[in-house]
């Protein structure tokens, strides 16, 4: 059996986060009736956007670390 890295359970379980974090947000678009051009964003974007910049930072260091 493959042993699974931190990084790469870590990889696993913030891919699954931002899948599920990104359906909610367009689930919450296509019910809000009514279309609202505010400047307010919505925790729910603040944590897609900062689990993709992780997802992405996990990503170059696992790189970084089998490449060695």
């Amino acid at each position: 059996m493959i042993a699974l890295n931190p990084i790469t359970i870590i990889l696993i379980i913030n891919s699954i986060l931002l899948i599920s974090l990104t359906l909610t947000q367009n689930e919450n678009i296509k019910d809000s009736g009514n279309t609202q051009n505010s400047s307010v964003t919505s925790p729910f974007e603040i944590v897609t956007w900062f689990s993709l910049f992780l997802q992405l930072i996990l990503l170059l260091i696992k790189q970084k670390i089998t490449d060695f």
